[in-house]
Formats: structure tokens, C-alpha cells, sequence
């Protein structure tokens, strides 16, 4: 190793030497780019877990499971595809975290390893957008939810017809204002909302145990044992709904695996927590559709939809607000401070952090999240399988980059450089990894139109990352053998 940086206990640092010599060339290295410092990272397995933990116990993850029982799975194929959908993307989620925690580096710098200082620019901004777009939707969430606690509080107030977009509004000033005080905030939001959500898990499930009769009663209720839909035909869109959940954050899960002290820690912090949250998830889901089924007369897919039925004050006022705590957890965590990361990242002397919350805070009102949310299959097939298209063609890339290309040896001095060195490529321009990105992505929504090429778009996590992996896989090691043959030549 140079004497630009230095490894310790796998963890790799830049040394003042490897500062100064960053500084005589034209580079992105400020505060907000800089690695974090082995001494200054004080994220446990248990802190990186947690957030894991609370995305998954978050409001969308119960809407996705409600939306399949709705839809008429039972709770067993529903509990099998989402067991299944987070279990390979945590696979991947790990692989791709370990460039975080090995060189304390953020998702934006990773990203420009792969595609170059200017070809950057197209993944990490797509990745902005998709999280812009998920903020979105939870913002929409989130305002429902402080509707109902404002008429918990104020009967009167659910009279108004404007309350929804109101509270929208306030939800999103609410988040943006979180998001401001940076990763020490969300650390401190997800160790607290963790438990929270546990509790409110366990009032569903205790809720629906009363009103039903028993977990006997729950698991044989029709609601839960499904319509006989032709599960097949279901199986690979739903799966790819389950996967596209976590992927904006596992796109992005460097932001925080650089706060982590090891590898173990990791790895170990995500493997451990996630499949039982994945359990609990799904009996949760199951315990609130079929008591909302028998409590109401149908099944509801929205927890707020659900709190708002109560006729007793206190409840909708205690609901409302561990929702409301819930979903500003992982708006923040996921989607609002990483693409505020990345686009302040892209051009840190002309964006900063606040102005790059604000600007997705317009966005956000841009898509219009209510009609996105609209019904379950709306929300499941069209939203996240269209989302799922961007996320799996991306992390194939950098997966084939980062330990195929590169063997994860990185060179700290030429990842700030803008004029040059290693990962400068054809001016600063990746063109076999934009390529693969683009003909991939469209090959992969083609498949929305043209029926030859349904199961591409049906697939389209796995199948963009296998085909993303693949294609630049070959690609750079055919680039790499000619470089090496002329190098000998020479």
C-alpha cells in the first residue's frame, strides 16, 4: 500500500500525505466527502441493524404485505416471498456495504469508481430521484397518519376537505427539518423508533388475537388463507415488489456502513436482525388485515385508513403518533438525507446538504404521491416493479466494479481526483458501465410493453442485477486484458 493511505484491522485510511496530494489536483475533497475516520465511527451491528429493522417495520413494508393479503395471497405465500425478497437483497446489501465500511466512503463515491467523475452523474441522480420518490409516498403517509391525530384531537377537523394535503405539507417541513441535523439525528431516531414500532407490532397483533379469538381463528380466517389466486403468475412481481422496499436504501447502505467499526459488525448487524424482522413483519400484517376485515367488514391495507375507524380518542391519538414516529424514521433514514447526500456529494462547492433537501422537498410535490397511492395493486405491481427496473441493473454494476474489476482495492488519491488517475476512464466518461446501465434499464422496461419480454420487467430486480453483473463483468475484464497486453507490448 501507498503512502497516500494505510490499513488497519481491514479498514483503510488516507494519510496526510495522501491529502496533500489530493489538494494538487483539481478533486471533490471537502468536509462533507472526506472519509470517516476509523477512531470517529461509533455505528454498532446493533445501530445498522436497527435501521434495517425499522424500514421493515415501517408503514410501506406493512402496506406491502396488507396489499398482498388484499389481493387475496395467503399468509403463507405472502410470508414466503417477503422472507425470500429481503433475503437477497440483504445478500447484496452486505456485499456492497463492505466498500463503506473498508474505506469510511460514501454511496456517491462508490458510484464514481464505477462510471467516472462525469458519467457519476446518471446513476447517482437516478438514485436521487428514486429516493425523492419514495419520500414522496411516505410523506403522503405520514400526513394521513397526523390527520387523524389532528382529529383525535379535533374532531371538527376531519370535516375539512383539504386536511390531507395540509397535513402533507406540514409532514414534509417535519422531515426536512430532521434531516437538517444529519446522520447523529437519524441514529437517535432509529435506536428509539425500533422499540416503538415493537410495541405497536405487538398492540396489532394482541388487537387482532381479542378480536378474533385466538391465532387459530386469525390464521384459518379466509382474509388470511387467500382467494386461490394462481400464485404462480403472481409469484416473480410480488417477489420483485418485496425486493424493491429495501432498495433504496440498499443502493445507497455505504452512507452508514462508514460509521461502522468492522466488517464483522456489518455483515452481522444486518444478516442477524433481518430475517426475524421479516417474520414479525408479516404476522403483523396478517394480524391487523383480518382484524380490520372483522372489525370493519373488509380488509384494509392502510394502517392509518385503519387507526382513523377507531371511535376511541385516546387510541387514534396514541396510533397516530407512534405512526407518525415511525414513518418519519425511515423517511429520513432511507430516502430524504441519502439523496440530499448525493446530490450535495455531485457538486459539493455549489449544493449543499440543505439546499439539495429542499429541492427534493419540490419534487416531492412534483409526483403527486396520492395517486400513487391510490389502491394495493397500484401501489405493489405498478410502483415498485417500475422502481425495482432502476435499482437492479445499478447494483449489478457496481457489484461487477467493485469485486470483479477491482477486487475492492481502491486508490483513496484518484477517487476525489475530477482530472484524472485510475477512475478517470474516456474523460472522466465510464462508457461501458453508462452503456450497460442504459441498455439494460430499457431492455428490462421494454419488457412492459412487449409480451416476449414480460418476465425481464416482472423480474426486474434480479434480472437487472444478473444482467447488469454479467455484461460488465466481461466487458471490463475484456478492457483489462487489452490494457494488460499493451502495457507488455510496450
Amino acid at each position: 500500500m501507498s503512502s497516500f493511505q494505510r490499513s488497519s484491522n481491514e479498514l483503510v485510511e488516507i494519510t496526510y500525505q495522501g491529502i496533500d496530494e489530493i489538494k494538487n489536483h483539481d478533486n471533490i475533497f471537502t468536509e462533507d466527502t472526506k472519509p470517516v475516520d476509523s477512531h470517529k465511527r461509533d455505528w454498532s451491528g446493533w445501530n445498522l441493524g436497527s435501521i434495517w429493522v425499522s424500514i421493515l417495520f415501517s408503514i410501506p413494508g406493512y402496506m406491502l404485505v396488507s396489499g398482498f393479503i388484499a389481493s387475496g395471497m395467503s399468509w403463507k405465500q405472502a410470508l414466503f416471498i417477503v422472507m425470500l425478497g429481503h433475503g437477497l437483497v440483504i445478500g447484496i446489501t452486505v456485499m456492497l456495504g463492505h466498500f463503506g465500511t473498508k474505506y469510511g466512503l460514501s454511496y456517491t463515491l462508490v458510484s464514481k469508481v464505477t462510471f467516472g467523475p462525469k458519467g457519476n452523474v446518471l446513476p447517482t441522480m437516478i438514485r436521487a430521484s428514486l429516493g425523492s420518490l419514495w419520500f414522496a409516498l411516505q410523506c403522503w403517509i405520514g400526513g394521513t397518519a397526523l390527520s387523524c391525530l389532528i382529529g383525535g384531537i379535533l374532531p371538527a377537523w376531519n370535516n375539512i376537505q383539504a386536511r390531507y394535503i395540509i397535513c402533507f405539507f406540514i409532514f414534509l417541513i417535519i422531515n426536512i427539518a430532521i434531516a437538517q441535523k444529519g446522520l447523529k439525528a437519524i441514529k437517535v431516531l432509529s435506536s428509539y423508533a425500533m422499540p416503538l414500532l415493537i410495541c405497536i407490532g405487538i398492540a396489532t397483533v394482541l388487537w387482532a388475537y381479542k378480536i378474533a379469538g385466538g391465532f387459530g381463528a386469525i390464521f384459518t380466517h379466509q382474509a388470511a388463507m387467500g382467494n386461490n389466486i394462481n400464485f404462480g403468475k403472481l409469484f416473480i412481481p410480488s417477489l420483485t415488489a418485496a425486493m424493491a422496499v429495501d432498495g433504496t436504501v440498499s443502493l445507497n447502505m455505504c452512507d452508514f456502513t462508514s460509521h461502522v467499526k468492522s466488517q464483522k459488525e456489518q455483515a452481522f448487524g444486518q444478516l442477524l436482525q433481518i430475517p426475524i424482522a421479516a417474520f414479525c413483519i408479516v404476522v403483523i400484517s396478517v394480524c391487523g388485515t383480518v382484524a380490520s376485515t372483522i372489525a370493519f367488514g373488509s380488509p384494509i391495507w392502510s394502517p392509518s385508513d385503519i387507526v382513523a375507524k377507531f371511535n376511541n380518542p385516546a387510541v387514534v391519538i396514541l396510533c397516530s403518533l407512534v405512526i407518525l414516529f415511525a414513518t418519519t424514521t425511515v423517511n429520513v433514514t432511507a430516502n430524504l438525507a441519502p439523496s440530499g447526500i448525493i446530490i450535495s456529494n455531485l457538486w459539493p462547492k455549489k449544493i449543499s446538504y440543505t439546499k439539495a433537501l429542499f429541492a427534493i422537498a419540490i419534487f416531492a410535490v412534483i409526483l403527486q404521491p396520492w395517486k400513487m397511492l391510490a389502491s394495493p395493486d397500484r401501489y405493489i405491481f405498478e410502483v415498485n416493479g417500475t422502481l425495482a427496473t432502476f435499482f437492479g441493473p445499478m447494483q449489478g454494476i457496481y457489484f461487477a466494479s467493485y469485486w470483479v474489476e477491482h477486487k475492492t482495492n481502491i486508490s483513496l488519491v484518484d477517487i476525489y481526483r475530477n482530472d484524472g488517475g485510475m477512475y478517470y476512464y474516456s474523460n472522466g466518461w465510464n462508457k461501458s458501465a453508462i452503456a450497460v446501465l442504459i441498455i439494460t434499464t430499457i431492455l428490462i422496461l421494454a419488457g412492459k410493453f412487449i409480451p416476449s419480454f414480460r418476465v425481464l420487467f416482472d423480474s426486474s430486480y434480479l434480472s437487472g442485477f444478473v444482467l447488469g453483473m454479467l455484461a460488465y463483468s466481461v466487458i471490463s475484464s475484456k478492457i483489462n486484458e487489452e490494457v494488460y497486453k499493451e502495457t507488455k507490448v510496450g
